[in-house]
């Protein structure tokens, strides 16, 4: 259940930073969200992850839907990905935001963490 709200507060914490802020603040997103509930680092990761993941997935296949996938072909051809799978690119697209507010998560998730006494 924390999970999920985790991953929901992230998903509007990352879009309204992204509204006026640069690209870089979805990492700023995930490092408020693993702060303000906590977890362990790497479900810290998880959460901010899977987060920006789903968002700039959302955004990026309703961007290339606005314009019929022209921009999304043209791009992909760029890199070399094939012409026929206008898909790739926000696939890709979603991947690199989900590390990178992932890093962000991991790295709040370790300043509060407590390790066990016990080792």
């Amino acid at each position: 259940m924390k999970f999920g709200l985790a991953i929901i507060i992230c998903i509007i914490l990352a879009y309204v930073l992204g509204l006026f802020l640069p690209w870089w603040s979805i990492a700023i997103a995930g490092f408020i969200t693993a702060l303000f509930f906590q977890k362990r680092p790497f479900f810290c990761f998880l959460q901010a992850s899977i987060g920006v993941s789903i968002l700039w997935f959302g955004l990026s296949i309703f961007q290339s839907l606005q314009n019929e996938n022209l921009l999304t072909e043209k791009i992909g051809a760029l890199f070399g990905i094939t012409k026929g799978a206008p898909i790739a690119l926000p696939i890709i697209i979603g991947i690199l935001g989900g590390f990178i507010a992932g890093l962000g998560g991991l790295i709040g998730g370790f300043l509060f963490y407590k390790k066990p006494l016990n080792p």
